[in-house]
Parts: C-alpha cells; sequence; structure tokens
C-alpha cells in the first residue's frame, strides 16, 4: 500500500492548483461550441511519397471496469488493474513526403513533411475515421488561435513596436505541438488507377485503403519520449550497431550517431528539457480548451530547432529540444459530457460536484467541474509516461557504465502500462487515497533493483522532491476529491514544480 495523507504532499499544493479557473478555458469552451475549421486540401501533385515509416494502432476505449477486491480473474486478461473494455481498434499509417513547392526551400523552409493515413476498423471504420480526422483538425485549428494569442500577448500586441522588437530576438520559437498543413487529396478513382505491385515494392506496404483519410503534417523527426525511455547505453549501442550493419560508407548523407553523454548529462536532459517541455506543451491544450486524452510517450515528439530533428536528442541539448504533442485525434473539449466522461465523473468528483440524479436521468457536473477532471486524467497518465522515461533512460548497468557497455542492452524497460498495473495492483490503496511513494510501497521495490540506483536517488534528493512531482502527478484525480473550494488543477503551474528545475 502507498497510500499517504493529502498533508504530505502540502507544500506542493500551490503548484498544480490555482484558485479560480483559467479564462482561457472558459473562452476556449465556449469557441469550441460554435467554430468549425476546414484545413488546405493537398492535391496528388502537390505532395511526393518518398517513404513508409510505420503503423500505429490505437484501440478505442468506451469505459474502464474495476474488478471488485476478491473478483477471479479471467485467463485471458492481463494484470491485476482496471479492465479496459474496447469497441475496436483504428490504424494510422505514417510516410515521409515532399511538397512540390519550389517557393519553401527559397524562403529557407523545410519540404519535407508527413503523410497519416487514418482509417478506422471494419465497416464501421469510416465513423471512426471521421471522428479522428475531425478531432485532429479541431485541434489544429484550436491549438493554432492559442498560440498566436499568446505569442501576440508576449510580443506587446502587435504593431510596429512588436514587428522592430521581434527582429531583434531572432526567429520565432516552435510551436509546441505538432502543426497540421492540411489534408491530402487521394480521391477514389485515383486510388483505383494505383498499381499495387508498384506502391509495394517502392513503400513496402499496402496501396492506399479504401475508408482513409489523409492528414499532411510538418515534418519534425521520428524520436519520441517512448523511444527515448530506454538506458542512455542501449539507445547508443543500438544505433551504433544498425550504422555498423549498413557497411562501410553507409553513413554519408546520414545524421550523426547519438553521443554517449555521462549520466549527469542525460538525467538533467530528461528532468530539465523533455519533462518541462512536455509539460509546456501539454499546458497550451489544456489553455486551448481541449483535453488529450491519449496521452502517452509515443504522442510526445522529440524534435529540434534544426533542419536534423535529431540533434537535440543526439547531444542531449535541452536548448536545442522542442517537444511537440501530437496523436490529438482523439482530443475533445475540456467539459465533454459524454457516457464515459461522466462515468469518470461519477468515480472521481465529489458529491457536491454533483446536480440530484433521478430514477431516469444520472447525475450531471458543472462545465468547470468535468474541465477540472479532463484535466486531471492528462496528468494522471502523463505522470505514468514521466515514471516509465526517468525509470528507463537513467537505468544503467549492474556495472554501473551507464554511458557504454554491451552490458546495458540487458536492463530491462518498463512500460506505462507495466507501472499501472504495479499502482494498481500490488502496490494499489483505495481510489480516495493520494498515490505517494513513501516506505515500504513503490518506492522501496525500484530502489530494490541495482540498475535503477541512481535514478531513485535523483527523485529522493531534496526532501523526495522528486517522487513528491510524481505523485502529484499520478494521485491529480484522487485530488479533486479534496481540493480547496473553488480551485482547479493548473497543468501551467507544474511547469515551475522545483523537481524540474535542475
Amino acid at each position: 500500500r502507498i497510500a499517504l495523507l493529502i498533508g504530505s504532499f502540502a507544500p506542493y499544493l500551490t503548484s498544480s492548483w490555482v484558485v479560480s479557473p483559467p479564462k482561457s478555458w472558459i473562452t476556449a469552451i465556449k469557441r469550441h461550441q460554435t467554430s468549425s475549421a476546414s484545413p488546405r486540401t493537398f492535391s496528388l501533385s502537390e505532395i511526393s511519397i518518398e517513404r513508409f515509416i510505420g503503423e500505429a494502432t490505437y484501440t478505442v476505449v468506451d469505459t474502464f471496469e474495476k474488478r471488485l477486491p476478491g473478483q477471479v480473474e479471467s485467463a485471458s486478461s492481463l494484470g491485476v488493474g482496471p479492465q479496459l473494455v474496447s469497441k475496436g481498434r483504428s490504424s494510422t499509417r505514417i510516410f515521409q513526403a515532399s511538397r512540390q513547392d519550389a517557393s519553401i526551400r527559397s524562403r529557407g523552409g523545410d519540404p519535407r513533411c508527413f503523410l497519416f493515413e487514418v482509417a478506422g476498423p471494419g465497416r464501421r471504420g469510416g465513423k471512426d475515421t471521421q471522428r479522428t480526422v475531425d478531432a485532429s483538425v479541431t485541434a489544429a485549428a484550436s491549438l493554432d488561435a492559442e498560440w498566436e494569442r499568446r505569442q501576440s500577448s508576449l510580443s506587446g500586441g502587435g504593431g510596429l513596436f512588436s514587428s522592430l522588437l521581434s527582429s531583434f530576438s531572432g526567429p520565432p520559437p516552435d510551436r509546441p505541438y505538432t502543426v497540421l498543413l492540411g489534408e491530402y487529396d487521394v480521391p477514389p478513382e485515383s486510388q483505383q488507377q494505383i498499381d499495387g505491385g508498384d506502391w509495394t515494392d517502392q513503400l513496402g506496404t499496402t496501396p492506399p485503403r479504401a475508408n482513409a483519410r489523409w492528414l499532411v503534417y510538418e515534418f519534425d523527426g521520428t524520436s519520441t519520449v517512448a523511444s527515448f525511455s530506454v538506458p542512455t547505453a542501449t539507445r547508443v549501442n543500438a544505433a551504433r550497431n544498425a550504422r555498423e550493419r549498413l557497411g562501410r560508407g553507409a553513413g554519408l548523407g546520414l545524421p550523426p550517431l547519438p553521443e554517449a553523454v555521462p549520466w549527469e548529462a542525460a538525467a538533467k536532459f530528461a528532468v530539465a528539457g523533455v519533462m518541462k517541455k512536455s509539460l509546456e506543451a501539454l499546458a497550451l491544450l489544456h489553455e486551448s480548451g481541449l483535453a488529450h486524452r491519449s496521452v502517452c510517450g509515443e504522442a510526445l515528439v522529440l524534435s529540434a530547432q534544426s533542419q536534423d530533428k535529431g540533434t537535440a536528442l543526439q547531444r542531449c541539448d535541452s536548448d536545442l529540444l522542442v517537444v511537440k504533442l501530437g496523436i490529438l485525434g482523439f482530443s475533445s473539449p475540456l467539459s465533454e459530457s459524454s457516457p464515459g466522461s461522466l462515468a469518470s465523473a461519477a468515480r472521481w468528483l465529489p458529491a457536491t460536484d454533483a446536480s440530484p440524479s433521478t430514477s431516469s436521468s444520472p447525475p450531471s457536473f458543472s462545465t468547470i467541474a468535468l474541465a477540472s477532471l479532463s484535466v486531471a486524467e492528462d496528468l494522471h497518465a502523463l505522470g505514468l509516461t514521466f515514471l516509465a522515461l526517468l525509470l528507463g533512460t537513467l537505468a544503467e548497468a549492474e556495472n554501473g557504465s551507464g554511458s557504454s557497455g554491451d552490458a546495458a542492452a540487458a536492463v530491462p524497460g518498463l512500460q506505462p502500462r507495466d507501472l499501472e498495473r504495479l499502482l494498481d495492483g500490488a502496490f494499489a490503496a483505495d481510489d480516495d487515497a493520494v498515490v505517494g511513494f513513501g516506505s515500504g510501497g513503490f518506492a522501496d521495490y525500484i530502489a530494490s533493483d541495482p540498475q535503477r540506483t541512481r535514478a531513485v536517488k535523483l527523485l529522493e534528493a531534496n526532501g523526495r522532491c522528486g517522487w513528491n512531482f510524481l505523485g502529484e502527478l499520478l494521485s491529480a484525480r484522487q485530488f479533486l476529491k479534496s481540493r480547496p473550494k473553488f480551485t482547479v488543477p493548473s497543468t501551467r503551474a507544474l511547469v515551475d514544480h522545483p523537481f524540474l528545475k535542475m
């Protein structure tokens, strides 16, 4: 059991809770009720597909079912935590492409782009595809509007003075989210003309699917928090081995290999770089009035302010790093009142937030209460992602060689879903308990692994500041039941947490 009294987190309550709802919440929620966006459409001649990167498959979740204590577990289920109840799987294929526009290079831009082919499951795939595309387009428009509003505010609201000021401050910062350029139009008649054999030979995958929609995004590289959440030595050695298999001279024109940086440099990059900038990206989404609803390592792209998007990760350079929030096809308004949201609200929100229910209608919740829960659920998922990141990338071989050596390849990774099973199972407390990492609990379990000794020491430093930070994220939903009146969670405020200032 890892429950701690809420008083144990009192020093940090002010860092993630604010007295009143941010004005951007209310403004953005109202805007979502009437807004509609239509992205630019690219024709077949404007995009040249260059290579197939891979395919991502997502489970569409309806609800979570939590087994009662002592309930028998079926042979097919895994873990001991809440069970996933799904209604199908949607699939997205990712291609690297190039925009056939000479003016992009003349302006110093990057013509590379990503193509996301979105397709839902089975005969109902059209509805799922439309829902995913609509959510992605809405998120892009909302993020663009919020980003422009913030940049205008920072620059003094525009005008001649702002233009002069920006000319001295250099180019504008990269947006902390994957930028939607438009939709790629592949009409049915064109799909029929595509030679399946040529497509397979050239790209190594099947031709376009009949019920698919294509979205065009800026090119941000292919590194993510998930791919970074492995021991540094493992990541470096894997890249070197892959380059050696290509043979001598094959490295010409390829990006440089990742550097074997000291453990301390990797730790600072992970905490003050990756984690802090991931929070900033999620904060912008919340301030635009949206919840992500699928936060994970794959949704956080590690890019860089350079032509080679992997430069920051190769050097573990926080100054060059740009974290971009992606996979926005499951996002929805913070105040969404779908059946799943209401079921979650009934579990996590205090009874005082609910209106009286009748035999014919379930209890309803205020817009601000639902928005607070949406933020808390995203923070909980981000906490699991951060925990996997720290226990993965900062793990070492038992000989202590955190920067080199084949022995590091044997260090096992920890997936967020595995960690969630541990926290909800072997180290679980009741639903109302705040997730903590006190003595005899999960923290001691991790500390018993010699490969993660230094990572645990990092979390325990400065009065267990790191464990407290993770506990605050993972307990965001529990805090809703005991929060002071008129307070709501703030993702932006968490950016200033002491742990992220190492």
